[in-house]
This record gives C-alpha cells, sequence and structure tokens, in this order.
C-alpha cells in the first residue's frame, strides 16, 4: 500500500462450491477465472449389525458416529435404525474429500 490512504480492491473470491471458485482480478483490468481447489479422495469401508442402535453400532465398530448422523438422515423414512431387527448389516463404502 503506498502513501495514499485509500484502499483498492485487488482481487475478490466467490466460493461458488466447496471445491469450485471463481476468483476476480481487478489490478490490471477486470479478469475472471474459475479454480478448483484440490480434492484428495479417501476410500473406507466398514461393517458391522445393528444390535441395539445404529449409533452403538457404529462406535462399537470405530467409524465415525457423525456417519450415522448423515445415514440416519438418508434412510429416514425407509429404515427404523431405532428398532431391534438384528438382520440390519452394515456395509458401508465411505468416500471422503479433504
Amino acid at each position: 500500500m503506498g502513501k495514499d490512504s485509500l484502499f483498492t480492491l485487488n482481487y475478490f473470491v466467490y466460493e461458488h462450491s466447496p471445491i469450485d471458485y471463481v476468483l476476480f482480478d481487478f489490478t490490471d483490468s477486470v479478469k475472471m477465472f474459475l479454480k478448483h481447489k484440490e480434492v484428495k479422495m479417501i476410500e473406507k469401508i466398514a461393517s458391522g449389525t445393528i444390535v441395539t442402535s445404529l449409533w452403538n453400532a457404529m462406535v462399537n465398530n470405530k467409524i465415525n458416529p457423525v456417519v450415522a448422523v448423515e445415514l440416519s438422515e438418508i434412510y429416514a423414512w425407509t429404515v427404523d435404525f431405532l428398532v431391534y431387527n438384528p438382520v440390519i448389516v452394515l456395509k458401508l463404502f465411505i468416500m471422503k474429500c479433504t
């Protein structure tokens, strides 16, 4: 910043999605660039049987309990994870972006 007390906008970033963003460059003339964050995919396979609850099955099999919340939202109207049902066997394929 020079001796001038006015601040000048040089760059602006708009995050379109968790991966995609737009970079606006105002330094010389107005330029716009579509950019992508680097994504690393991590795949995990987990399995278990629901004996008492989905939450307990996740914890007992060392699966992040947040996955239980997400699964209960996905299957909210299809599967009742709170009712004892020894035939519910989990086999999860988890893909995580970092």
